[in-house]
């Protein structure tokens, strides 16, 4: 998407939705269980990464896997699904649309995986992760459309202008 473009109407497009947040679940996913793989070989947990992903039990802060799997997720929704929704929606008014479907998503899939998420501390990590992710997404995005668009290829001194007036 062009950054600094006037957006009009946009149309309805339901495939370009599809892709997308089928595109932000890779993007989660993917630094998700880098970040585990990182966190798990310097802490030496042996751990498997797809319980520590979609088991509730895993969230707590009574051991290391535990707060690994809480620091995990936090992380690397800040980092991953920060910058996917910046780059990859970049809209900001989109950005809680699609961060609230990313982990709805998630919680279903945690859902069918093991059961209802029944800790507090996953609720806590979740809901904090998503909220930090939007914010940010959505602060940065308003930068990049509030940047100036330029008129010609040539900057424009204001002294300049104004010295011919």
């Amino acid at each position: 998407m062009a950054v600094g473009v006037f957006y009009g109407r946009e149309v309805f497009n339901p495939w370009l939705i599809a892709f997308q947040i089928l595109l932000m679940q890779t993007v989660f996913y993917s630094g998700y269980v880098f970040v585990l793989l990182i966190a798990d070989r310097v802490t030496a947990s042996h751990a498997n990464i797809v319980h520590q992903m979609f088991r509730y039990d895993f969230f707590n802060l009574h051991d290391t896997t535990g707060f690994v799997t809480c620091l995990g997720m936090f992380v690397s929704t800040i980092v991953f699904v920060t910058f996917g929704l910046v780059y990859i929606i970049g809209r900001a008014k989109k950005c809680l649309d699609f961060a609230g479907t990313l982990f709805l998503i998630h919680f279903l899939l945690c859902w069918v995986y093991y059961g209802f998420p029944a800790r507090f501390l996953w609720w806590l990590v979740n809901a904090t992760s998503m909220g930090a992710a939007t914010l940010l997404s959505e602060f940065l995005c308003l930068r990049l459309e509030l940047r100036e668009i330029p008129l010609s290829g040539v900057p424009v001194e204001l002294s300049s202008v104004t010295s011919q007036v």
